[in-house]
This record gives structure tokens, C-alpha cells and sequence, in this order.
């Protein structure tokens, strides 16, 4: 009987250890994240749409305004953009099926998590980040982003945030409203958005 020589024994190895390693990829993309916020109702996504249309009034009359932003507000106001279909994506190989989007604050940052399917394949997204003012305009800095369990290199920061900047175009007042926030600041549970 022959014993397999040391380089045949070597490659089998490292082909089993890559085997290993790419379906613990695999694994990490599919296992999605779970919702962390507050979700909201029909009733939270009407109060969140009348601070909206109220902060719209605000800014085109030059007043100033608080308003505070609960968890359970927006995530139910996500809830039914996503009921009725009104975010409904086409991907380029499957058909994408949005979900959940679920957004948690702390006083320190911001998750927003988008749960969902690709054909019969389940994805999740994670978003960690802060309120930022840059050049008196509001946006957000990225601190990172996660598929599945698994955190992407920073590098892929720009082509998730245009990905889901191209998600909410159709929400034409909303982004006019948050793209002149003078000033936002994150609680536990809530967002205070100011309009000077």
C-alpha cells in the first residue's frame, strides 16, 4: 500500500481548509441579524409622517424647530412603506424581497438593519453609524457595515450607502426634509432633530 507523498498530502490540506473557510463565509452572509429597535404600528407610522410633513412646513417657512424621533415611530413607518410595497427593489439576478427595516438608536449611534430574501436566500444588512453636519449639510458618517454576521472591509462603506441611498429615492419629502436637519442628536430610543 502507497502513502500519499507530502506534496499531495499538503494540498489536500489547503484545499480542505479553503473548502472550510468558504462555507463558514457562506454561512456568516446567510445568518441574518435581527431586528434590535423598537417596532412600530399603523398608528407610530402616522405620527412619524406628520413630524415629517410638520419639519417640511418648518423649513419652507424658515421656523424654527425640535422634534423628537422615536425608534417605534420610523420602524413603523418602515414597516408600512414595506407593506405597501412602496420599497420594492428588482436585484439583477433575483427578484429582492425587503422585509424588515428596523432602525435603533443609542446616545452614541445609530443600527438600521434591513432584513429580507434574494429568491429563496435570506440577506441582512447592518448599518452602524453616527449624525453627522458636514458643510451644513446632514448625512451620516459609516462605522461599519455588516452582511449577515459577517463585517464588510471598509471599502464596500460607499457601495452600501449608495445602494441604500437608491432604496429611499422615491421618499422625495423625507429626503428633503433630512437634508436640511441643522442638527440631530441620538438618545436612547429616540433621535431630537433641530431646524434652525
Amino acid at each position: 500500500m502507497m502513502k500519499p507523498s507530502q506534496p499531495n498530502r499538503f494540498f489536500r490540506v489547503v484545499r480542505m481548509t479553503a473548502q472550510l473557510l468558504f462555507i463558514s463565509v457562506l454561512v456568516l452572509l446567510a445568518w441574518p441579524t435581527g431586528p434590535s429597535g423598537e417596532t412600530g404600528v399603523h398608528k407610530d407610522a402616522l405620527s412619524f409622517y406628520r413630524k415629517i410633513v410638520r419639519m417640511d412646513h418648518a423649513i419652507r417657512k424658515d421656523t424654527p424647530l425640535k422634534i423628537s424621533i422615536s425608534e417605534r415611530e420610523i420602524n413603523g413607518y418602515f414597516a408600512d412603506l414595506i407593506q405597501n410595497n412602496f420599497l420594492k427593489k428588482k436585484a439583477d439576478l433575483f427578484t429582492s424581497t425587503l422585509r424588515t427595516i428596523n432602525l435603533a438608536f443609542t446616545p452614541k449611534r445609530f443600527k438600521l438593519i434591513l432584513v429580507g430574501k434574494w429568491g429563496p436566500i435570506p440577506f441582512s444588512y447592518e448599518l452602524r453609524g453616527i449624525p453627522l453636519l458636514k458643510d451644513k449639510k446632514f448625512g451620516i458618517e459609516v462605522l461599519h457595515v455588516k452582511w449577515g454576521q459577517m463585517i464588510l472591509p471598509r471599502a464596500t462603506k460607499n457601495w452600501f450607502t449608495a445602494r441604500l441611498g437608491a432604496l429611499f429615492d422615491k421618499l422625495k419629502r423625507e429626503r428633503f426634509v433630512f437634508t436640511h436637519i441643522d442638527e440631530a442628536t441620538l438618545g436612547a430610543g429616540n433621535i431630537l432633530l433641530i431646524i434652525e
